[in-house]
């Protein structure tokens, strides 16, 4: 049984260091068969602020970002 893997990656330029670790670690998990997935914050266009409106439906469980519905 193999893990799936989340890789949370947050960088906006495809030719940094940090994107260059990234493609080798999902081609590593591609070369052992590993099942990954990558969550890119600015490719989702990731707003990490607390809205009034979020902090009203904390309680209850409840979102108003689409994404987090997912």
């Amino acid at each position: 049984m193999k893990n799936k893997i989340t890789i949370v990656y947050c960088h906006p330029y495809k030719g940094s260091f940090n994107h260059e670790v990234l493609m080798t670690v999902t081609g590593k998990l591609a070369q052992l068969k590993q099942d990954y997935g990558v969550i890119d914050l600015y490719n989702d266009q990731f707003d990490p602020r607390y809205s009034v409106d979020e902090l009203a439906k904390f309680s209850s469980g409840q979102t108003s970002d689409p994404r987090v519905k997912k």
